[in-house]
């Protein structure tokens, strides 16, 4: 045997004396007989017991020793462990033994695979192992026992029957078992336990319930007062947040006194500046109409106008046109000529404000920015700043005045010999002048914070606007040194400056520049484009091209577009300086503009040249009756100067406000229909243009029934929005009205609804009743025979329709200032009435004759005055307008 057997050798001997203990502590004092019985189960149980350990002898000496498995001595014990527990189970089953066996072959195979084959057939070739019926068969001896095993084991085991209580003690007493001798044998202490009374070990039971529930009370108590301590905690934390907000409180408190104070002064001292400062107040709130104008322009230009129409032709200067620019389609257009003027348009409302004076020589360079400021460059050496929000109002002018087709009895034309009469010149609104250069300003480009400028002293300098000083100057001849074209440019024969072979701007040195934060590109005479640093003032690369004196450059973030006399446009590549693409044209080229999707330009022709970047089409403009010289746009607003000294553009053909004598039979909107077919085929057939289908935006201001004659105020273009000082002015009206009956429509054309005879009304009833009507606040119910909205529809829809109206027609205030009654006739009265906006004629009459007790309706109703314009006077007849030549404007 192994060394691992003999520990389970060692035991055997001890084992039937720990067999024969058991049932001895449980079982009393017993009849003889029953020692007997115990000898025969004794003996029945070490028979089995040797018979077992044989069989497992048996197999280990049959099956290959390896040495994964387990020692020999776990299968003793395996064996101890099925016989030996209180001698009760003598009885044991084969499928324990299978099941052993069966886990040892499996663990054989998991070892080693090559072996299983060999296992299996050792196994079948083995002695089978006796069957459960074999060792049941074993005669075992009757015992005389009055008690039976469960019976012995419960009187063995009293801790583990149904009403037992297992406690601490008896764990350590069985822990310890008999050698503790200081608490007695193993069977004293269970026949101590035995004895105890079954009341103890309930009261027992019940201390140790109430000990549990001890303790968890003890915890809950625990937890709450951790509660309440938190509880008490936050409430400290809140009234201390509560003094804070409580201080913070008072601080503002504090600080709203003295902001209400200084609010208070502030108002005091607007309400003094008001009363010192009311002309530059005036001017800034023009500076914003002038803004929203700029805003809104662009929805009121006729869209259904055919591209590249010409719908405006300013004129004014009298020479060629050198340069222009503009910041909005409905902003300020400022343009130079050799006329030695610089104009000032507002095309907002199409005039000309004024001409800028200050310069002694020709403006050959100017730049309009979108904060209303200009900046011109001059042959007398400087370059002057001007804030065109400076410039005072400008007095009214008829828009026919800036039209090809004036009216000569209305209106002077601006003819060379009568514009400086007309248009103001400006001088106040130049803010500074930048002095420096010792030769003409052909070039200038600005930007929020400086100026960049090109001049005939072949030199460049940029400027500080805030201070107005010259931070820094480069010289373009010392950047050419040792290059050939400058100096051959600039001893040019002058023959070829009067043969036209390179046009006017031959003399321009530098030609054209732009700069975008430290870059700088410039054109110069010699047909280069020179690409400086700002913060060195060195040149550091130069594009060659051009075989001509650069006019006109501009680039963004990947090319550069350049213009020359050369009569090519080249674009440049600024990644690779290269050029990208070139076009040829007919004549040099003198102004040009570009951006992503087009590019526009000059080419000493009649036509302006378009290139569509996108589609790669060119397309011309026409309209100038000589060579156009300057072009610039913004949007799809496109502004052109040419030597024939006229500026055309996309604005809105006429603006302003007249007035006609509406006959009677006609409502307002045949009026306007009738004057706008008018004005718009005179227009464009004077300036041999197509007619289009869109008529001239047009209104009225004031409606007139149809029965009625007399003043209406009508606007055309923007003047439509002055029409809101004519519907809330003043307005004089004769009345007529008939005694005795009432109509749906309170007027002669309505269908009689009431009538009452008898009626005779003396001057002294109707003009004691007539001051109840006259005031700054007197209630009148429109009819319902009116154009007035109700829930979105017309009130007059609803009466036509014999509609019931969703709700009563609602009181309004309006204004009577006076009324007099100038002839009475058999209930027939005629009254004078001055009023303010909103009044119905026919609702006074109505009102007038309830008021003395009978019906009334008016018969006849004719509008004298509306406003400045007076009947007569003022107003056209419609019938005999014929072309807006006619058209006095108010």
């Amino acid at each position: 045997m192994s060394g691992r057997e003999r520990p389970s050798r060692a035991k055997q001997p001890n084992q039937p004396a720990k067999a024969a203990e058991l049932p001895s502590r449980s079982i009393p004092q017993t009849a003889p007989s029953t020692s007997r019985v115990e000898s025969a189960a004794t003996s029945a149980m070490y028979a089995a017991r040797g018979l077992t350990i044989g069989l497992a002898r048996s197999a280990r000496d049959l099956i290959p020793t390896f040495d994964s498995w387990a020692p020999f001595s776990q299968v003793e014990s395996l064996s101890t462990v099925l016989f030996t527990p209180l001698g009760s189970q003598h009885i044991y089953k084969r499928e324990t033994m299978e099941k052993a066996l069966q886990l040892m072959q499996q663990q054989h195979k998991r070892t080693n695979d090559n072996n299983t084959t060999d296992l299996a057939h050792r196994l079948r070739d083995s002695p089978k192992l006796p069957s459960s019926k074999d060792l049941l068969a074993i005669e075992i001896p009757d015992t005389q026992a009055p008690l039976s095993l469960f019976q012995g084991f419960h009187a063995s085991y009293p801790a583990y029957s149904d009403h037992g209580v297992i406690s601490k003690h008896h764990i350590r007493r069985k822990k310890h078992g008999g050698s503790d001798k200081r608490r007695g044998s193993v069977s004293d202490k269970g026949k101590a336990n035995a004895s105890l009374p079954r009341l103890q070990s309930q009261l027992v039971a019940d201390k140790h319930k109430k000990q549990r529930e001890y303790d968890k009370l003890q915890m809950n108590k625990l937890a709450i007062s951790n509660q309440v301590s938190q509880i008490e905690a936050q409430i400290a934390d809140l009234a201390s947040r509560r003094k804070e907000l409580e201080a913070k409180w008072a601080k503002l408190e504090i600080r709203e006194m003295q902001l209400q104070d200084t609010i208070e002064d502030l108002e005091e001292a607007i309400v003094n500046y008001e009363e010192d400062h009311a002309d530059e107040i005036l001017k800034i709130e023009d500076r914003k109409t002038k803004r929203k104008d700029r805003e809104h322009f662009d929805d009121e230009l006729d869209t259904d106008v055919q591209t590249g129409t010409c719908l405006k032709t300013l004129y004014g200067h009298q020479d060629s046109i050198i340069c222009l620019d503009f910041d909005h389609s409905g902003g300020s257009l400022v343009s130079s000529s050799y006329d030695a003027t610089c104009r000032v348009w507002d095309l907002a409302t199409q005039k000309c404000i004024g001409t800028l004076s200050g310069h002694s020589g020709i403006v050959r360079c100017l730049q309009v920015r979108d904060n209303n400021h200009v900046y011109t460059g001059s042959d007398d050496f400087t370059i002057r700043n001007w804030d065109l929000s400076l410039i005072p109002p400008a007095r009214s002018q008829s828009p026919s005045v800036m039209s090809t087709a004036s009216s000569p009895a209305q209106s002077p034309r601006l003819d060379p010999q009568s514009h400086h009469e007309i248009v103001p010149s400006i001088t106040e609104c130049c803010i500074d002048t930048l002095e420096g250069h010792s030769g003409p300003v052909t070039a200038i480009h600005a930007d929020e914070n400086y100026l960049v400028s090109g001049s005939a002293d072949k030199t460049m300098k940029q400027w500080d606007l805030e201070t107005g000083q010259c931070v820094m100057t480069l010289d373009v001849m010392w950047s050419s040194q040792g290059r050939s074209g400058i100096v051959d440019w600039g001893t040019m024969p002058q023959d070829h400056q009067s043969n036209g072979i390179y046009g006017e701007s031959v003399g321009d040195f530098v030609g054209a520049l732009q700069f975008w934060n430290f870059a700088l590109a410039s054109g110069t005479v010699d047909g280069k484009i020179r690409m400086w640093d700002l913060r060195t003032g060195q040149s550091h690369r130069t594009l060659s091209g051009h075989s001509g004196p650069i006019t006109a450059l501009q680039f963004d973030e990947v090319h550069v577009v350049s213009g020359s006399l050369d009569r090519s446009i080249k674009i440049w590549d600024l990644r690779t300086g290269s050029i990208f693409d070139m076009y040829a044209y007919e004549g040099p080229i003198t102004s040009l503009q570009f951006d992503s999707n087009k590019i526009a330009c000059t080419a000493s022709t009649k036509q302006i040249k378009i290139y569509n970047r996108t589609s790669f089409q060119h397309t011309v403009i026409d309209g100038h009756t000589q060579a156009a010289t300057s072009v610039r746009f913004r949007n799809n607003m496109i502004v052109s100067g040419g030597k024939d000294s006229v500026l055309m553009n996309k604005l809105a053909a006429l603006n302003g406000v007249f007035a006609v004598n509406k006959p009677i039979g006609w409502t307002s909107r045949d009026v306007v229909n009738r004057v706008q077919n008018v004005l718009t085929t005179s227009w464009y057939s004077d300036q041999s243009l197509p007619i289009p289908r869109k008529k001239v935006k047009m209104g009225h201001g004031g409606t007139l029934d149809p029965i009625a004659e007399g003043v209406l105020v009508l606007g055309v273009g923007s003047g439509c929005k002055d029409m809101q000082g004519y519907l809330k002015g003043t307005k004089k009206y004769v009345v007529t009205a008939a005694l005795g009956a009432a109509t749906d429509t309170y007027d002669r054309e309505g269908v009689i609804t009431h009538q009452k005879t008898g009626v005779n009304a003396s001057r002294a009833d109707i003009e004691a009743v007539i001051p109840e009507f006259v005031g700054e606040e007197i209630w009148q119910r429109p009819p319902i025979y009116s154009a007035l909205k109700m829930n979105g529809k017309k009130l007059y829809e609803y009466a036509r329709q014999n509609l019931e109206l969703p709700k009563e027609i609602q009181l309004r205030p309006v204004s009577i200032h006076q009324i007099e009654l100038t002839h009475l006739d058999d209930n027939v009265l005629q009254l004078t009435v001055e009023c303010g906006g909103g009044v119905y004629m026919r609702s006074l009459v109505h009102d007038l004759a309830i008021r003395l007790g009978t019906y009334g309706h008016m018969t006849a109703l004719q509008r004298t005055q509306q406003g400045t314009v007076l009947l007569g006077r003022d107003t056209l007849e419609v019938e005999a307008l014929t072309s807006y030549r006619d058209i006095v404007w108010l």
